[in-house]
């Protein structure tokens, strides 16, 4: 009878273990999966400010060549500020 609930305990062990280890390893696995595609959607802003001489287009050149060699748009804005404090915005940032 002892042999026979060492047996018992020793699988109830193992199920629990299972029945714990397959939705942790599913779970884990479907995260993942999501941050990595987060991950690749981010994109980090890069703020780019001119010289006090140079004009709000100053960084056309460098935003056309960083396009092209992308292969794609970013998204692009553009702030104005004025000696009165006032702001001007041309451009848009897409979302996501």
């Amino acid at each position: 009878m002892k042999r026979y609930k060492k047996w018992l305990y020793l699988i109830l062990i193992l199920v629990a273990t299972i029945a714990c280890a397959v939705p942790a390893a599913v779970y884990a696995r479907n995260n993942a999966d999501k941050l990595q595609i987060r991950r690749d959607s981010r994109m980090s802003p890069v703020i780019m400010i001119p010289g006090s001489s140079a004009s709000v287009n100053r960084f056309d050149t460098l935003v056309q060549k960083i396009n092209q060699r992308d292969r794609r748009n970013h998204s692009l804005l553009k702030v104005y500020v004025k000696e009165n404090g006032q702001m001007i915005f041309t451009g848009r940032i897409r979302r996501n």
